[in-house]
């Protein structure tokens, strides 16, 4: 989930961060910051952030991105505060020094995106530990997969894992959330794809893991691309893992987590042959209502009160009923329109706290325009899950904020009950135990996935493909 991270989301923001030298020395610095980190954590956008001053340089680093540091374009200390600027990025970091908490605070800026910034004193470069992560050698083969779609234009590259034997194998072809993501669906340097291939391949299914459009080997359109269009990428993976003589092409299902397990359905609706689906954390419903949950909790977790809370998810269900009869050059104004009514006699304070302010506007606008979000947002899975024959597995976390868990009932409604549904305490979207469910915990746990996950899904691939 990297539009993210991937994720189905108006409210967490996207990465920012990237590599770049080239930088000049603005000052000497200050003999308290020589040699200095700093650690600080964009909530919003789920990044942990480190400064280090080395030789009056300003070094930017987004940890959970890469190792490399972002050189500051121009930076300066005077009166107690702190200026750092990168240019290229159109990032600026303006905080004040506290000598009493020995700290920064202030904003971090980026276009128009803004948010609150505490540093702290660190040791050194922020580390992510990873214990689950799978390591070589592995008890099971693994070779490249490819499949290409000529006529869409699409290549799709990924990795098959087939378990110690000669088979035919049951298999199923993993699909991540919203966003382009990588064949391990990696977020904040977990990788929970690569975990769940090795876990179902160690006990005897086989595993297809794929790279998105535009990410790794793989290729295609993806600025116009839509759900649908992901849904014609998996088919054609599904229907090519079939004709693989070591796989049993009768024992072949799916599993989507998040969007996927909107992707699933969609393939399942229309190929009787699908021998399952498996949904983590995936909508029951459409996915303005999964939009309007997400944000609703989201705020909520976030300490904005119930006026804002209210306020916010009001005027984001006016606008997604009115976009089914708006032309798309008109959303700005009928979004206007509507926050101009909806939020008559407000006081800036509640504006602020609901993001319903001019530049909360024009973020929304831009992901208005995504043909991808404009199909998501009119696209119902209860179409798709009614048309699914085959067994359903679907999971939720109880903490999840994204996907909430009232979605099970959903599931569980539209398909009369054959969908066995599970809710997993303590989890968030990731299925990782948590805390409070709030995106921004993601990367700081170091858990990957629930081990409960990973053996319900197991368990029940192999009960329902058994011979």
């Amino acid at each position: 989930m990297r539009r993210i991270y991937h994720s189905l989301s108006l409210f967490v923001v996207g990465l920012f961060l990237f590599s770049t030298t080239g930088a000049q020395a603005q000052q000497p610095l200050p003999t308290f910051l020589e040699g200095t980190w700093w650690f600080g954590m964009l909530e919003e956008a789920m990044l942990p952030i480190n400064l280090h001053f080395d030789s009056a340089k300003a070094l930017l680093y987004s940890p959970m991105q890469t190792d490399q540091a972002m050189e500051a374009t121009d930076w300066s200390f005077r009166n107690d505060t702190l200026r750092v600027s990168y240019k290229p990025l159109n990032v600026r970091l303006v905080m004040c020094w506290d000598s009493v908490q020995s700290s920064f605070s202030g904003t971090f800026r980026q276009s128009i995106y803004k948010e609150p910034l505490v540093m702290y004193p660190a040791d050194g470069l922020f580390e992510m530990s990873r214990p689950q992560e799978p390591q070589p050698p592995y008890p099971y083969v693994e070779e490249d997969f490819q499949v290409v779609r000529k006529k869409a234009g699409v290549t799709l590259t990924g990795t098959l894992t087939l378990p110690e034997g000669t088979g035919p194998f049951p298999a199923v072809v993993l699909i991540s959330g919203s966003g382009q993501q990588d064949r391990n669906e990696e977020i904040m340097r977990h990788k929970p794809f690569l975990l769940i291939a090795d876990y179902l391949t160690r006990n005897g299914i086989a595993v297809l893991r794929y790279d998105d459009r535009g990410v790794g080997g793989s290729r295609g359109e993806v600025k116009t691309a839509t759900t649908l269009d992901f849904a014609d990428d998996v088919e054609s993976l599904w229907k090519a893992l079939r004709k693989d003589p070591r796989i049993d092409k009768r024992r072949v299902g799916l599993l989507g987590h998040s969007e996927g397990g909107v992707i699933a359905p969609i393939v399942a609706s229309r190929n009787r042959g699908v021998a399952f689906v498996v949904m983590l954390a995936g909508p029951g419903g459409t996915g303005a209502e999964i939009l309007l949950e997400q944000n609703e909790r989201l705020f909520q977790l976030g300490g904005a009160d119930s006026v804002a809370v209210a306020l916010r998810v009001r005027c984001l269900d006016r606008f997604f009923n009115a976009m089914a009869t708006t032309a798309v050059d008109d959303y700005p104004a009928v979004l206007q329109q509507i926050v101009d009514k909806e939020c008559a006699g407000m006081d800036n304070e509640t504006l602020k706290a609901a993001q319903l302010r001019s530049g909360d506007l024009m973020a929304l606008n831009q992901q208005m325009q995504v043909p991808w979000m404009q199909t998501f947002i009119r696209l119902d899975n209860r179409d798709y899950l009614r048309k699914t024959r085959c067994p359903i597995l679907a999971i939720n976390g109880s903490r999840d904020s994204q996907v909430v868990p009232d979605n099970l009932l959903k599931i569980k409604a539209v398909t009369d009950g054959r969908a066995q549904t599970v809710l997993l305490p303590d989890l968030n979207h990731l299925m990782q135990h948590c805390l409070t469910g709030k995106p921004s915990e993601y990367g700081l746990i170091e858990e990957t996935m629930s081990t409960e996950v990973l053996r319900i899904v197991s368990e029940w691939i192999i009960s329902k493909t058994a011979r």
